[in-house]
């Protein structure tokens, strides 16, 4: 681990502890540093642990302003966020819709301080009859829409941006596993709100799942972007808030079991190791201590990664292509082939959701009118990058395979 890694592991240490962050290296990359916190959206972690010990020292008066600004804005757009999420909460209970919160504005609640907590976005789970309800309340509350598909709407009006799922979960994780389907039971594990939040409506129709439940799906959540881009360690501490807060009302015996069903016990060992090591916590699930050179690799990667994964073309393509590749239960080569020509003519499952093409929703018929087309707005992007992405199972074979490895270690 480097220097500046340490330093970074050493503020969010102290943040969990608690305690300000009273010392700082001489040779510290404010650069590196202040990219990273805001690539992992640690912006107000990085001023509250550090404006006590900047903010009347001449040598950092530069560093200090540009962390307060970074800070400022990150709270407006969280005030914002927060603002509407409640004014949502209120006609949706007039409304008479049922609505479950995941994610940050469920999750800033067991943060100690739950404005140091960023969020992209407002995600809501809702009954898909309810949708259309839905975008009336955002038509309401004047955020349009920017994007539909099968599962899932968009609204945005700067900062502020809501996405209205029907499911809580999208992805295939395992071979063989309803990951989807499983969490659509969520509406059979929820709770009342009302120790959360504390500025609920008079009979509030807003829900949030069960601890342990919860647990089992922020593990998923985490295993599906590990498998995807990657992800960075908010969503880390985020489970080790989460655990220290709601500990009591966790049941660790059915959850033991339910990520056993679920095909991530294997998944959860390493991620719980890493939280020990890393933070310093006891986890209950940290079992299985870690290879040093998995705990390298994955500690790297992470901070590289940021709060949504690595931003690099190449790298998203090799995760994209794995993944495939290992759900495929099929030679290598045989899949490699299989993803490029699905590649160059999708599957009516892979289109009807996407936005452009979500016309052909209910009516398969219309696929080839949706390859004409994709075709057609492919001609006004980047090519030779479009080529390289279709041939990458084929062309790019020695790193599908280290990336393969990778997930390997993970337990994926």
């Amino acid at each position: 681990m480097t220097p500046n890694q340490a330093f970074f592991f050493k503020l969010l240490n102290d943040f969990i502890e608690g305690k300000p962050t009273t010392e700082i290296p001489d040779d510290i990359d404010w650069d590196w540093l202040i990219d990273r916190t805001t690539h992992h959206a640690f912006n107000a972690v990085l001023y509250l642990q550090l404006r006590n010990v900047l903010k009347d020292n001449e040598q950092y008066a530069e560093v200090f302003q540009n962390i307060y600004k970074q800070y400022r804005s990150c709270i407006y757009r969280t005030v914002s966020q927060i603002e509407d999420f409640k004014t949502f909460e209120r006609k949706a209970t007039d409304k008479g819709i049922t609505f479950v919160p995941m994610k940050g504005t469920v999750l800033r609640n067991y943060w100690p301080i739950p404005e140091a907590r960023e969020m992209s976005d407002i995600d809501i789970i809702i009954h898909k009859e309810d949708q259309l309800k839905a975008d009336e309340i955002m038509k309401e509350m004047n955020l349009p829409c920017i994007s539909w598909g099968a599962g899932v709407w968009a609204y945005l009006d700067k900062p502020v941006e809501f996405e209205n799922h029907v499911h809580m979960f999208y992805d295939k994780l395992t071979l063989g596993y309803d990951h989807q389907t499983y969490f659509d039971g969520v509406w059979q594990h929820l709770r009342s709100a009302e120790d959360l939040y504390d500025w609920l409506s008079e009979g509030t129709t807003l829900r949030i799942p069960q601890e342990s439940f919860h647990l089992v799906y922020l593990i998923a959540h985490t295993a599906m972007h590990v498998m995807n881009k990657g992800i960075g360690l908010r969503a880390y501490l985020d489970i080790v808030f989460f655990v220290k807060k709601a500990k009591g009302n966790i049941d660790w015996k059915w959850v033991e079991e339910q990520l056993k069903e679920v095909k991530l016990y294997d998944f959860s060992l390493r991620f719980f190791d890493l939280c020990r090591r890393w933070f310093g916590v006891t986890m209950p699930l940290a079992k299985q201590p870690v290879s040093e050179k998995f705990y390298e690799e994955a500690t790297n990667k992470a901070i590289a990664d940021g709060t949504f994964g690595v931003y690099n073309k190449e790298a998203n393509k090799d995760s994209l292509v794995t993944k495939k590749i290992i759900n495929s239960n099929e030679p290598k080569w045989k899949a490699a082939l299989k993803m490029t020509f699905f590649g160059i003519f999708p599957t009516y499952n892979q289109l009807r959701v996407v936005k452009w093409y979500s016309f052909i929703d209910g009516k398969p018929w219309l696929l080839p009118a949706a390859w004409a087309y994709r075709f057609y707005r492919q001609l006004f992007e980047d090519i030779p990058y479009k080529i390289n992405k279709t041939l990458t199972p084929v062309i790019h074979a020695k790193r599908i395979e280290k990336r393969q490895e990778y997930l390997d270690d993970w337990g994926l």
